[in-house]
């Protein structure tokens, strides 16, 4: 049972004297379900708790424990049960509906509908806030909750100052020789390297020993001028001779008759340089000579630096033709495996296969061929 009411008793005053008090409450609520207990206040706020008291020795039928907060107790017992009266009147069937605050009820309430009417039973005012009560003791440690989720990242920090180097370890011992590799097969062999600076020229040697001059041979008689004939092909170029003294300019010959060319001898012994005889007179000119081949005109070297690639290639410019062209790695450790022409003719490609990123480089060589 739950008596809900409030002890109206001064401070002070014995229980038993208000007894009517509580009985009158407490029978107002005897339809109530039963609970431990409601705690009630006085006049100047002193609390009182109203609890069920059992048929037993306080109370031989039931009634109800009163406590002060002087822990005092008193009793309020039901009487003995009275002899069974005659039967009441017909109930009537109330229906009860909360009431919301309003002009009915301010603070709100509930309407009770039966067959006389309906009739209100409205909430008192709220009361004054009562002083704060100490705090309680701290309950026991609750258990502990999933890790949250894992925070964003922190800027980093600023670098800490470097520390000071340690001393070096001791040396440890030389560790036994690994077995011998297999030889390996020998690399493909290298490009041709360009051509090396020209060496410092040598000093001169010593001037020999200058000749004797030979007595000079008498002047013949000259000869029959014989016909001209065709011009031969022009021979290689030999080498420059010792150049001799000057020789006495002879006295000039009558000009023969043209003889006939005659057979060729066989060549003899080369004499010896004689002096340079005097200049003659200027030959007849000779046929013009059979025109040369054509030679080569816009000569051109087209490059191309490739980085990081297995192929570099470049072209001739329009209406020129390849006449070679040559491939560079900046890598010792790259292998060129193409060095040629492309398939139309007209630039060259170099093929590599690399181990690392160095930079290729192809040339082609081109020009306009008649």
């Amino acid at each position: 049972m739950v008596a809900v009411f409030q002890a109206v008793l001064p401070r002070g005053a014995p229980m038993s004297r208000w007894s009517c008090v509580v009985v009158l409450s407490w029978i107002a609520l005897a339809g109530c379900e039963p609970d431990e207990g409601v705690l009630g206040t006085g006049f100047d706020g002193e609390f009182v708790l109203v609890t069920d008291e059992l048929p037993g020795e306080n109370c031989t039928h039931g009634g109800v424990a009163l406590t002060d907060g002087s822990d005092v107790t008193e009793f309020v017992c039901n009487g003995a049960p009275g002899h069974e009266g005659p039967s009441g009147l017909d109930g009537e069937s109330v229906t009860a509906v909360e009431e919301p605050p309003g002009e009915r009820c301010p603070d709100g309430g509930f309407a009770l509908t039966s067959a006389q009417g309906v009739s209100y039973v409205c909430h008192g005012a709220d009361g004054p806030q009562g002083p704060q009560g100490e705090p309680g003791e701290a309950g026991p440690q609750g258990p502990e909750g999933d890790p949250g989720d894992t925070g964003p990242q922190g800027s980093p920090g600023v670098a800490g100052l470097n520390g000071e180097n340690g001393q070096p370890g001791p040396r440890g011992e030389n560790g036994e020789a690994g077995p011998k590799g297999e030889k390996g097969d020998v690399g493909p062999e290298g490009p041709e390297g360009g051509q090396g600076p020209q060496g410092e020229r040598g000093e001169v040697g010593a001037q020999g020993e200058k000749g004797d001059i030979g007595p000079q041979g008498e002047q013949g008689e000259t000869g029959p001028q014989g016909a001209q004939g065709d011009v031969g092909p022009e021979g290689p170029q030999g080498d420059r001779g010792d150049k001799g003294d000057r020789g006495d300019r002879g006295d000039k010959g009558d000009k023969g008759d043209k003889g006939e060319t005659g057979d060729t001898g066989a060549k003899g012994e080369t004499g010896a340089k004689g002096d340079t005889g005097a200049k003659g007179d200027a030959g007849a000119k000779g046929d013009t000579g059979a025109t040369g081949p054509a030679g080569i005109s816009g000569y051109e070297i087209i490059s191309l630096e490739c980085p990081s690639t297995i192929y570099c290639q470049t072209s001739c410019s329009a209406g020129k033709k390849l006449l070679g062209g040559g491939c560079k790695t900046a890598s010792w450790a790259d292998t060129l495996w193409y060095n040629g022409p492309n398939s139309d003719g007209r630039g060259w490609v170099c093929g590599f296969r690399q181990n690392g990123t160095a930079t290729m480089t192809s040339w082609s060589i081109c020009g306009n061929v008649q």
